[in-house]
């Protein structure tokens, strides 16, 4: 295909601060359009980034001939009827995480994808980055022996509640609140790291009745190789944490999802801090390697098949 000339369907923070830049820098990509609800958005957005062509109707980039490719990057109530437009104009498609208010959406996604043998990928961008590459080699080597268990946690200050901006803690719009949003990272890393979960057990409650989605969320999960996980996500606290822990019969791994780039490897030959940072685009290893799959390269490791998995997860934790 060459140049793959993409779409970009919303103007939030995520293709503003991430998305965009990362198009711009990455070779063989380029932005031949944008689409936003509003029209006067659109255009300020296109004109900010240097993008030709902008719109206000969904149907008219899809279907623009100058548009090869599309990125939904919209909140999750939009990536069903959306994405299944791509499928119908046959052009591969990039979905921001999480992938659809479900398992069940996801499904249906990727089916109508596959019917027509398209690539669909879904924005766990993280898979790619040199940090996580780093850990999952340490793991494949088996510096800390065998994996035996893993522990997850994210504590968050309480946050800004305004139900009418912000749609993750509207249950329409986000599917799960901060969890769905943050706690979906978490999941597809352990995914990518350690093996698919088979067993998952959750409880989810609502501590705060300001709150319209779950702020307190604990698991446990049994991986395909018989690796035990749990889990505690907070989003109402006086804390600040982000931390997984992996264990292996010879060391301990640790480090953070969102935070900083440092692994801490901990083995019977001492403490070691490995810092490993993030590109300048977050997102940059991720559109390479999504357009190497699209041109028949190599395939991504962030097809969505991967991601399904990620939303029956959640799926389970949340009891739905």
């Amino acid at each position: 295909m060459g140049i793959i000339r993409w779409g970009i369907i919303g103007c939030g923070n995520v293709a503003q601060e991430k998305t965009t830049p990362a198009f711009q820098e990455a070779k063989g990509a380029q932005i031949s359009a944008v689409m936003a609800r509003n029209l006067d958005r659109a255009e300020e957005f296109a004109i900010q980034h240097h993008i030709p062509n902008y719109f206000d109707n969904v149907d008219d980039l899809i279907t623009a001939p100058f548009v090869d490719a599309l990125y939904i990057a919209t909140p999750p109530d939009a990536h069903l009827e959306i994405a299944l437009k791509v499928a119908d104009a046959k052009k591969p498609c990039c979905i921001e995480k999480p992938f659809g208010l479900s398992f069940q959406q996801s499904r249906i996604i990727s089916t109508a994808f596959e019917k027509k043998g398209l690539p669909l990928f879904v924005s766990y961008y993280r898979r790619l980055l040199p940090k996580f590459q780093h850990i999952k080699a340490l793991l494949d080597q088996q510096v800390i022996g065998p994996l035996s268990a893993v522990d997850i946690k994210l504590i968050r200050p309480a946050h800004e509640r305004d139900e009418a901006l912000h749609w993750r803690i509207d249950p329409q719009r986000s599917g799960g609140g901060y969890f769905t949003d943050l706690g979906s990272h978490m999941l597809d890393l352990l995914h990518y790291l350690i093996g698919e979960i088979i067993e998952v057990d959750g409880i989810a409650v609502q501590q705060d009745n300001q709150e319209t989605t779950p702020n307190s969320i604990a698991a446990h999960f049994r991986f395909n190789n018989n690796v035990l996980g749990s889990g505690l996500w907070h989003f109402d606290s006086f804390g600040d944490e982000d931390v997984i822990t992996l264990y292996g019969d010879e060391g301990t791994l640790q480090f953070s999802v969102f935070k900083d780039s440092t692994i801490i490897l901990n083995t019977q030959a001492g403490r070691e801090l490995i810092n490993l940072p993030h590109p300048k685009h977050v997102q940059l290893p991720h559109i390479q390697a999504m357009q190497a799959d699209i041109n028949g390269k190599a395939e991504s490791p962030c097809r969505a098949f991967y991601a399904e998995r990620t939303n029956w997860v959640i799926d389970q934790i949340l009891g739905r």
